[in-house]
Protein backbone atom coordinates (compact mmCIF):
# COMPACT_ATOMS: atom_id res chain seq x y z
CA UNK A 1 0.00 0.00 0.00
CA UNK A 2 1.42 3.29 -0.97
CA UNK A 3 2.00 6.04 1.30
CA UNK A 4 -0.37 8.84 1.62
CA UNK A 5 2.07 12.32 0.79
CA UNK A 6 2.25 14.29 3.90
CA UNK A 7 1.38 17.52 3.89
CA UNK A 8 3.69 20.42 3.42
CA UNK A 9 4.13 22.84 6.14
CA UNK A 10 3.06 26.40 5.08
CA UNK A 11 5.60 28.85 5.13
CA UNK A 12 3.70 31.70 5.48
CA UNK A 13 1.61 30.64 8.03
CA UNK A 14 4.60 29.37 10.32
CA UNK A 15 5.93 32.59 9.44
CA UNK A 16 2.74 34.76 11.08
CA UNK A 17 2.90 31.66 14.38
CA UNK A 18 6.28 32.91 15.11
CA UNK A 19 5.56 36.37 14.85
CA UNK A 20 2.39 36.10 16.67
CA UNK A 21 3.88 34.24 19.42
CA UNK A 22 7.66 36.05 19.66
CA UNK A 23 5.55 39.56 19.93
CA UNK A 24 3.24 38.03 22.87
CA UNK A 25 6.25 36.47 24.56
CA UNK A 26 7.73 39.91 24.36
CA UNK A 27 4.80 41.84 25.48
CA UNK A 28 4.27 39.82 28.63
CA UNK A 29 8.12 40.08 29.57
CA UNK A 30 7.67 44.12 28.93
CA UNK A 31 4.46 44.18 31.57
CA UNK A 32 6.11 41.73 34.05
CA UNK A 33 9.34 43.59 33.68
CA UNK A 34 7.48 47.16 34.05
CA UNK A 35 5.37 45.62 37.24
CA UNK A 36 8.97 44.78 38.90
CA UNK A 37 10.82 42.35 36.92
CA UNK A 38 12.32 39.24 37.23
CA UNK A 39 15.77 37.57 35.12
CA UNK A 40 13.90 36.13 32.76
CA UNK A 41 11.38 38.98 31.41
CA UNK A 42 14.65 41.50 31.63
CA UNK A 43 16.65 38.89 29.56
CA UNK A 44 13.63 39.14 27.10
CA UNK A 45 13.09 42.91 26.89
CA UNK A 46 17.28 43.48 26.83
CA UNK A 47 17.03 41.09 23.84
CA UNK A 48 14.95 42.96 21.75
CA UNK A 49 15.41 46.60 22.99
CA UNK A 50 18.33 48.80 25.08
CA UNK A 51 18.62 47.38 28.85
CA UNK A 52 16.69 48.98 31.33
CA UNK A 53 14.13 50.88 29.39
CA UNK A 54 10.86 51.09 30.07
CA UNK A 55 9.01 53.40 27.61
CA UNK A 56 6.68 53.59 24.93
CA UNK A 57 9.55 53.45 22.35
CA UNK A 58 11.31 50.42 23.65
CA UNK A 59 7.76 48.50 23.55
CA UNK A 60 7.05 49.34 19.73
CA UNK A 61 10.74 48.50 18.96
CA UNK A 62 10.58 45.19 20.81
CA UNK A 63 7.34 44.04 19.18
CA UNK A 64 8.31 45.22 15.84
CA UNK A 65 11.93 43.16 16.31
CA UNK A 66 9.75 39.85 17.87
CA UNK A 67 7.78 40.09 15.18
CA UNK A 68 10.93 40.06 13.14
CA UNK A 69 12.82 37.43 14.55
CA UNK A 70 9.50 35.43 15.06
CA UNK A 71 8.95 35.41 11.46
CA UNK A 72 11.93 34.78 10.33
CA UNK A 73 11.96 31.79 12.91
CA UNK A 74 9.06 30.26 11.83
CA UNK A 75 9.71 30.22 8.13
CA UNK A 76 13.13 28.52 9.00
CA UNK A 77 10.76 25.96 11.22
CA UNK A 78 8.73 25.37 8.35
CA UNK A 79 11.63 25.03 6.03
CA UNK A 80 13.52 22.24 7.85
CA UNK A 81 10.29 20.98 8.75
CA UNK A 82 9.67 20.31 4.95
CA UNK A 83 13.67 19.16 4.34
CA UNK A 84 13.59 16.52 6.83
CA UNK A 85 10.32 15.06 6.55
CA UNK A 86 11.15 12.35 4.11
CA UNK A 87 13.91 11.45 5.87
CA UNK A 88 12.93 8.38 7.72
CA UNK A 89 10.56 7.10 4.74
CA UNK A 90 11.70 4.08 2.66
CA UNK A 91 11.28 4.43 -0.81
CA UNK A 92 10.10 1.51 -3.10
Amino acid sequence: MAHADRPRHSVFHASLLGALVLAVIFLLSWVGEAMGGAPPTRAVVAFFGPNGALSPRVLLQGVAWAIAFGAMAGALLALCGNLLQDLGRRRS
